[in-house]
């Protein structure tokens, strides 16, 4: 069983929720979720690394194995490096990577930026409409696809985290190796619910039907293979 375990996500993915679903089923198996040093994560009250350098995830490694073996799970929007990749192949590192339709994640792009969000184009110009968003989206497709390709990551969509969530947490305790209570998980990450109200997919109310397409085209390859409820 790996001493790290990624939670990858690329923006607006819900890979918080699939953070805390993995922290709780660590949880129930008695691996506690000892906040790392600040080095590592700043001044946040959660494992959340800003970079996957090998260096940063060693110092990860090293933690975990001080704290009675206790796998620890962490957070990134990160993509993944070829030195860690191969740190991921050796299964000293876990990893789960997180999906949403890139259409989706530009609304919602969109939305932050013009109510404050820190987006901004890669040279420093704000985010003003949604050719900008994807953009950004693009880049984490590629990050995202760094992680997914691998033979040891699994993958969750969006879909599957917020309709499926107690089958998304089986999932990822059966890639950890470990046995759970799901529903219980599932609860506690969810105000004792066990999933999220269903909701039109966030493209289909803010894009006009000509950028649906293009950007359905665009992307239809990850939509069809990475974006869809897998655990239906």
């Amino acid at each position: 069983m790996p001493l790290v375990y990624v939670v990858y996500g690329m923006a607006k993915s819900g890979s918080a929720l699939a953070f805390r679903l993995t922290q709780e089923i660590l949880m129930q198996s008695g691996h506690d979720q000892a906040l790392l040093p600040r080095m590592l994560v700043g001044d946040r009250r959660e494992n959340f690394l800003r970079d996957t350098k090998v260096e940063t995830m060693r110092a990860a490694l090293a933690v975990a194995g001080s704290e009675r073996r206790a796998t620890l799970a962490v957070k990134t929007h990160t993509g993944l490096r070829p030195k860690v990749a191969e740190m991921v192949a050796d299964d000293e590192i876990g990893a789960v990577a997180v999906a949403r339709d890139p259409r989706d994640i530009a609304c919602a792009i969109l939305e932050s930026a013009r109510h404050g969000g820190a987006w901004s184009l890669p040279g420093g110009e704000p985010v003003h409409d949604i050719e900008g968003a994807m953009s950004i989206v693009r880049n984490h497709v590629a990050k995202f696809l760094s992680w997914a390709e691998q033979d040891h990551v699994i993958t969750l969509s969006h879909t599957d985290l917020t309709q499926h969530t107690v089958r998304a947490a089986r999932h990822i305790a059966v890639d950890l190796g470990l046995r759970c209570d799901a529903v219980a998980a599932a609860e506690a990450v969810l105000g004792g619910e066990t999933s999220l109200p269903a909701q039109e997919p966030r493209h289909l109310r803010d894009m006009s039907e000509e950028a649906v397409r293009h950007y359905g085209r665009e992307f239809e390859h990850f939509i069809q293979t990475y974006c869809r409820a897998t655990l239906g």
